[in-house]
C-alpha cells in the first residue's frame, strides 16, 4: 500500500495519495487501507517518510571523507534516481501549504542531518576538525551543495563533484 502511496504521489502528485486510489492501485479494499491508515493525511506521511530511516551512519572505524562518502552518495544516487527526484521536488514545492507533506519533510530532513552530524562530531573528537567546528554549518554547506546543484542548476550531480563538495568542506574546517 505504500508502494502504492509512493508512485500515486510521483506521478499524479499528493491529491492523489486517497484511500480509494491507494486501494485501487495496491489491489485492495479500501477498508484495508482505512484499517492502516484512517486520516489520509498519515497515509502520505508514510509514503513519503518510510525512506527516511534507511539511511544509515557508516561505521565509525572508517576515516571521515569516507564515511561522508557513503552517506552523500546514497543521497546523490536518490537525489538524480528520476522517480525519487520528482518525489523530492513534489515535497519540497507542496509542503510550503500542506502541514502533513512538512512533517514528512522534517522527518525526512532530520535523518540526514542526523547521520551527516553524527559524522562531523565524531570528526571533531578525534581531532579530524577543530574543536570549535559549527558542525551544523559544515553539514548545511554538504547537503546544500547537492540540493542546490540537483534543482537550482542544469549541471550534473556527480561523483566528481561530490568529491569536490567533501573535500571542500573538510579541508574549510581542518586546522591549519
Amino acid at each position: 500500500m505504500l508502494d502504492a502511496a509512493s508512485m500515486l504521489l510521483r506521478t499524479e502528485g499528493p491529491g492523489a495519495v486517497t484511500h480509494a486510489r491507494v486501494a485501487e492501485v495496491a489491489g485492495v479494499g479500501r477498508a484495508t487501507v482505512y484499517r492502516h491508515w484512517p486520516e489520509p493525511e498519515d497515509l502520505l506521511h508514510d509514503a513519503v517518510a518510510r525512506k527516511a530511516a534507511d539511511l544509515e551512519i557508516p561505521p565509525a572505524d572508517l576515516p571521515t571523507p569516507e564515511r561522508l562518502r557513503r552517506v552523500l552518495e546514497e543521497l546523490r544516487a536518490r537525489l538524480t534516481h528520476r522517480e525519487a527526484s520528482v518525489q523530492f521536488a513534489t515535497l519540497i514545492a507542496h509542503s510550503t501549504w500542506d502541514r502533513t507533506l512538512r512533517r514528512a519533510l522534517m522527518q525526512v530532513s532530520a535523518r540526514a542531518q542526523e547521520v551527516v552530524d553524527t559524522i562531523l562530531r565524531d570528526a571533531v573528537g578525534r581531532g579530524e576538525l577543530p574543536s570549535g567546528t559549527d558542525v551544523e554549518v559544515v553539514r548545511d554547506g554538504l547537503l546544500g551543495a547537492l540540493l542546490f546543484r540537483r534543482f537550482l542548476t542544469e549541471r550534473r550531480l556527480d561523483r566528481a563533484y561530490l568529491e569536490q563538495v567533501i573535500d571542500n568542506a573538510l579541508r574549510g574546517s581542518a586546522p591549519p
